[in-house]
């Protein structure tokens, strides 16, 4: 797969070796599935576009944001990776709702809700 061949985005398409290398492995290292290209879109309209596009092409396409999930989940062999560490940063407390960022990590999301006097209900060993 190339670059070429999705429609203009804001944000960055990636296709070299060192960035599908770190795309391809999982938190444990354990499952390695190369995508065929990285995206980090600049905005939700270039995930929408990218969606759009994969959808009509029956192009299989993952979301990772901090790269921390296990087994593979956030991985595709070889079709699209959205890079959602590349949106900016979107972090809103409202009672007790909070909204972040698809990119957030898990010391962001706590550092957002503490202030407030709340946690997730659920906490990973990984705060990084």
């Amino acid at each position: 797969m190339t670059a070429e061949i999705l429609p203009a985005i804001a944000g960055e398409i990636l296709t070299g070796e060192a960035d599908l290398s770190v795309a391809s492995r999982d938190w444990g290292n354990l499952v390695h599935a190369r995508p065929g290209l990285v995206v980090r879109p600049a905005s939700a309209t270039d995930v929408a576009v990218v969606l759009r596009f994969a959808a009509a092409r029956g192009l299989p396409v993952a979301a990772r944001g901090a790269g921390h999930s296990s087994y593979g989940q956030g991985q595709v062999e070889g079709g699209i990776l959205l890079d959602m560490t590349s949106l900016p940063p979107r972090r809103v407390v409202t009672g007790e709702l909070v909204s972040v960022d698809a990119g957030a990590r898990w010391r962001e999301v706590l550092e957002t809700t503490l202030p407030h006097g709340l946690t997730p209900p659920a906490l990973t060993t990984i705060s990084s």
